[in-house]
């Protein structure tokens, strides 16, 4: 479908398995995502592969996209020679809400800066505060594999810069029974009890402190 998206509301009508189908990522700053909704209706993607040199996962980037929510991805695998590697999308710099957006039993594999939701929060040219709110969400049975090494690569989110006010919120979030592997590098000082790598700061450090990051009654329960 080529055709505009600006201010509307898409729903997943089913479950989907994308076993042997070739994925076209989507670049969610192109102008016909303005202001979309996608509602997955508590339907599952499974089975979705993306090998590649650029960011990000489904979404390339997230700027127009207002909202993605009640969207399960199992078994996922996306793997990338670039950073900002996600399930979701490998670089938000808009107001973006996850809500209910869960990623199961799923892969994700960059040199560095690889998360299972969002690869980063950050705005090169913005001036505006920009937050990226994760409500509801959880990720389960997941590995995030750093191939370089170890840094921003994290539980939910890779990588917030605020250097204009970029922030993310996460509520009522859970991290279980995943883990980040770095067999093979040397260097390690990271793991998924760190929501997200902080500009410069391990999140598990300073997860009620940083200017950039807020977690309400969210739990990292194993990794």
């Amino acid at each position: 479908y080529t055709g505009s998206l600006k201010d509307s509301t898409v729903y997943l009508c089913a479950d989907v398995d994308l076993t042997g189908k070739a994925v076209q990522q989507m670049d969610g700053a192109n102008g016909r995502y303005s202001g979309m909704v996608m509602d997955g209706q508590n339907f599952t993607v499974s089975n979705m592969t993306i090998n590649g040199s650029s960011q990000g996962g489904l979404f390339t980037r997230c700027t127009q996209i207002k909202e993605i929510r009640n969207i399960t991805f199992d078994r996922a695998s996306v793997t990338s020679t670039g950073i900002n590697v996600a399930v979701i999308t490998g670089q938000v710099y808009n107001n973006l809400v996850l809500d209910n957006v869960d990623v199961t039993n799923s892969t994700i594999t960059a040199p560095y800066k690889a998360a299972a939701l969002i690869g980063a929060v950050y705005d090169e040219q913005g001036s505006v505060s920009k937050t990226a709110t994760l409500r509801n969400c959880d990720v389960s049975g997941t590995t995030v594999k750093a191939k370089q090494y170890d840094f921003g690569t994290c539980g939910m989110v890779a990588f917030v810069y605020e250097e204009n006010g970029e922030s993310v919120v996460f509520e009522n979030c859970t991290i279980s029974d995943s883990f980040l592997d770095v067999s093979g590098i040397t260097n390690t000082s990271y793991s998924l009890h760190a929501w997200a790598y902080y500009n410069g700061n391990d999140a598990a450090g300073c997860i009620d402190e940083a200017p950039g990051l807020a977690v309400t009654n969210s739990t990292v329960i194993s990794e």
